[in-house]
């Protein structure tokens, strides 16, 4: 392109299925919506550091896409930016990007590393969806311009994504966030953290053991949902109420000590927690849902405040309760 061009527009060069390489002038500042879509034989392309948006999806589909580097000049990438782009293995964002669109690399199935470095202000939801080879996912702590909630789904279905380290400034972890990342063995939960949303970790398969930082006030629904690998949780006392299903499902949890800052317990919370032993429940709690325990099968033990009614909690009759 000559160096007169200063913006790409819309559906540009979509479906130029043979175009192979092109270079971008540095007197290019946007790449439109479609720009590139579905130039399956583009294999790499330079964006200049002169381009500060890139559109919605601008890149999707370039099923033979390796590589590709986003200049510190960017500060947005739309919306199914680089989604299905089947064969890029690795990306970084840089710290001048201050959004990044839904879905923005969602079936980019052959990623195995996602660098945020140092993050971006706004990620919207399932912008890493089914990254299915994506192991490691860095969230830089370096910078501070961070948004503040790992939006809803943002990295669901990151199936072999085995660890993650969340930077100080977060204070919520969005609903389904990292659900059903089935390899996911290890994640550290910064003291800022306030609230983990509905179905957070749900199907974490192979995390065995998470501390929850004091800062946590609360436990969405199905937070923990067939974390069946689950064995050691610490809740802190700082936690006020633990949601609907919360640990349901959780086959390997053998003990859990509810603290007294606890008020209440949602339906189903340890419902099917098939190696449950022992739980005790403090005075503090005023509600617990029904079916709390149903199929805790091995729950020898279980302590009740008296203003709670049992009927339909599904405490098993082999249990002592006091």
């Amino acid at each position: 392109l000559p160096s007169s061009v200063t913006s790409i527009g819309h559906s540009a060069f979509s479906s130029c299925n043979k175009l192979t390489q092109i270079t971008i002038p540095s007197s290019v500042t946007s790449i439109g919506d479609y720009a590139f879509s579905s130039c399956n034989k583009l294999t790499q392309i330079t964006i200049p550091s002169s381009v500060t948006s890139i559109g919605d999806y601008a890149f999707s589909s370039c099923n033979n896409l390796t590589q590709i580097t986003i200049p510190s000049s960017v500060t947005s990438i739309g919306n199914y930016a680089f989604s299905s782009c089947n064969n890029l293995t690795q990306i970084t964002i840089p710290s001048s990007v201050k959004f990044i669109g839904p879905n923005v690399f969602s079936g980019c199935t052959n990623i195995s590393e996602i660098t945020i470095d140092p993050y971006s202000t706004r990620i919207d939801s399932s912008a890493f969806n089914n990254c299915n080879k994506s192991k490691h996912l860095i969230i830089s702590t370096k910078h501070s311009l961070i948004e503040e909630n790992i939006k809803s789904t943002l990295f669901k279905s990151i199936p072999n994504i085995v660890q993650i380290t969340l930077p100080s400034s977060v204070t919520s972890i969005g609903n389904s966030a990292f659900s059903s990342c089935n390899n996911l063995t290890q994640i550290t939960i910064p003291s800022s953290v306030t609230s983990i949303g509905d179905s957070a970790f749900s199907s974490c398969n192979n995390l065995t053991q998470i501390t929850l930082p004091s800062s946590v006030t609360s436990i969405g629904n199905s937070a923990f949902y067939n974390c069946n690998k689950l064995t050691q949780i610490t809740i802190p006392s700082s936690v006020t109420s633990i949601g609907n299903s919360a640990f349901s499902s959780c086959n390997k949890l053998t003990q859990i000590t509810i603290p007294s800052s606890v008020t209440s317990i949602g339906k189903s919370a340890f419902y099917n927690c098939n190696n449950l032993t022992q739980i005790t429940i403090p005075s503090s709690v005023t509600s617990i849902g029904n079916y709390a325990f149903y199929n805790c099968n091995n729950l020898t033990q279980i302590t009740i405040p008296r203003n709670i009614y049992q009927y339909n909690l599904g405490i098993t009759s082999n249990a002592s309760v006091y």
